[in-house]
């Protein structure tokens, strides 16, 4: 009974604005964020309250970068929504990189950020289509 009290106390009086910035520092703290770690999202197991605020904040998708969860890529592309997006391809399996990359190519003229890393002679497919619909960049 207190915790559901707490609970209710907590998302009354802590703004959604507030709480996504509380996720944010949760984001990009040293630990997940020099990992790359999708861990992060463990913070939206808090509460129904918690999830809906986090996963429905465009802010707090904006990079991806996955290394092993192709799955994780498309979540995180879906909630960004029209956001821009930072993008981090990595070298740990071809299929990964191509399937990330042809996945991305609806979105280039999202893109704030370009991370290409590893990549080999047969990433360069998915990767020309990209650099096709990029808008100038600064």
């Amino acid at each position: 009974m207190e915790t559901v009290l707490l609970n209710d106390l907590i998302n009354t009086i802590l703004p959604p604005e507030l709480l996504i910035m509380v996720m944010s520092c949760v984001q990009y703290s040293p630990f997940y964020y020099q990992n790359h770690n999708e861990r992060w999202c463990t913070i939206l197991e808090v509460c129904r309250h918690w999830f809906v605020v986090g996963a429905t904040a465009p802010w707090l998708w904006r990079t991806i970068s996955p290394r092993t969860n192709i799955r994780y890529a498309w979540i995180t592309l879906a909630r960004s929504k029209q956001a821009t997006i930072a993008v981090a391809v990595y070298k740990p399996h071809h299929l990964t990189s191509c399937v990330l990359l042809a996945g991305i190519t609806p979105h280039a003229h999202r893109l704030r950020e370009l991370f290409l890393v590893e990549l080999s002679i047969r990433d360069k497919e998915p990767l020309s289509r990209i650099m096709e619909d990029l808008p100038m960049l600064e």
